[in-house]
């Protein structure tokens, strides 16, 4: 009986531990600003904050587009995620996040197909 629940406590505890290192930027907000890719672009400033395994876009969310649960790998450092408006489209965002400084792609396919290309880079909030 005590074998049994050690090895139902351990099972726990790795399913908890697997969960929590493939969101390891829950809780972190990041200020960036991001820019079109083409010559005569201005920046937009953006908050990207990440909690509870989805990612929250300030902008995009004020275009209508809900939040998207977001995958990473390595630790914090890589990441990824899509945001859906059901009207607009799609936003696919990838990013690297380096101890307080984060950059990255993101690609908005409109319903009709067309794209766009952005960058963006900034740093994390607090």
């Amino acid at each position: 009986m005590k074998t049994l629940l050690l090895v139902l406590a351990g099972a726990v505890a790795m399913v908890f531990a697997r969960g929590w290192m493939n969101r390891p930027l829950d809780g972190t907000s990041w200020e960036v600003k991001t820019r079109a890719d083409a010559v005569f672009a201005l920046a937009r400033r953006d908050t990207l904050i990440f909690k509870d395994g989805r990612l929250t876009s300030a902008r995009w969310a004020g275009e209508g587009f809900a939040p998207g649960r977001y995958e990473a790998s390595r630790g914090a450092a890589d990441w990824e995620a899509v945001l859906r408006q059901e009207s607009k489209g799609t936003v696919s965002w990838q990013g690297v996040a380096r101890d307080d400084r984060m950059e990255g792609t993101l690609q908005w396919t409109a319903e009709d197909g067309r794209t766009r290309r952005y960058r963006f880079k900034g740093a994390r909030r607090l």
